[in-house]
């Protein structure tokens, strides 16, 4: 088996394992892996006889273009087998393998995670925000129908049902027994 390495031998001591379709966080390092699934591989005669003289370009930029803001910082390539075909310009290379250690250099790229994590957070306020605006539409139009005597009472209630709701919505607990009403554990 003929191989080429490019780049500096790399030790990863802390790595985070991602899947296909994850994203490799910002900053850190992965180790990424491929072999070609075909009988052979079909390259040009150019390119294949500047990747024996040492450029590894094509196979350098193609990881780089299918892993978003990545760099590659060391790579080893390795096939079984390398045939010039004289019929066509191209070589058939059999077994090839590619073995990369890439860094995300995204800056502010966001894991899948993280994503989901904003959604949620932005989802949660808007029904804070609903939640506000409709118990201050309804606090507004129960005051203002009530005889003015009964408005301290009434809004006195109203502040407790509005708590108890804020204090829903936060997850607190709420029991009720003989004893009376509990809230929290």
């Amino acid at each position: 088996m003929d191989s080429k390495t490019w780049g500096t031998p790399q030790t990863l001591k802390d790595y985070v394992v991602v899947g296909g379709n994850d994203e490799i966080p910002s900053g850190q390092k992965a180790y990424v892996f491929n072999r070609d699934d075909k009988d052979h591989s079909v390259i040009g005669i150019p390119t294949w006889e500047d990747f024996l003289a040492g450029d590894m370009s094509f196979v350098k930029d193609q990881i780089e273009s299918n892993i978003p803001n990545t760099k590659v910082l060391w790579l080893k390539v390795s096939w079984t087998k390398a045939e010039r075909k004289h019929m066509y310009p191209e070589y058939w290379v059999y077994g090839f393998e590619a073995h990369a250690i890439v860094e995300n250099t995204g800056g502010a790229a966001l894991t899948g995670f993280e994503i989901a994590a904003i959604i949620i957070g932005i989802a949660f306020l808007v029904g804070v925000v609903s939640l506000c605006l409709t118990g201050g539409w309804l606090v507004w139009r129960i005051i203002e129908s009530i005889p003015e005597p009964f408005i301290p009472i009434v809004g006195i209630i109203l502040l407790i049902l509005v708590g108890i709701a804020l204090l829903a919505l936060f997850g607190v607990g709420f029991g009720f027994s003989k004893k009376g009403v509990s809230i929290g554990k």
